[in-house]
């Protein structure tokens, strides 16, 4: 469901740019699974403020994190998907 606040928080996008799968793990204790290449979407940003594993992965340019409106979808593109475990 769209966020429809008149200040909506933004969600955020992470994209593996590794040639190895990563493992991040959010603010709420679950676990981000990435293939090399993988990109998702509508991570919000509780998960990502003042991550460690983030910012480290950030500071090593294994991932890219931005904010968004909502669910990046590129048509006809499909894109490999990220796992969510608890």
């Amino acid at each position: 469901m769209p966020n429809t606040s008149p200040n909506p928080k933004p969600n955020f996008a992470i994209a593996n740019l590794a040639k190895r799968p990563l493992v991040l793990t959010l603010n709420s204790k679950e676990s981000l699974h990435l293939a090399p290449g993988a990109r998702v979407s509508g991570i919000a940003e509780q998960e990502v403020t003042n991550n460690p594993d983030i910012k480290k992965l950030l500071g090593l340019s294994l991932i890219q994190c931005r904010a968004v409106d909502g669910p990046e979808r590129e048509s006809g593109e499909k894109k490999p998907r990220a796992a969510v475990q608890k």
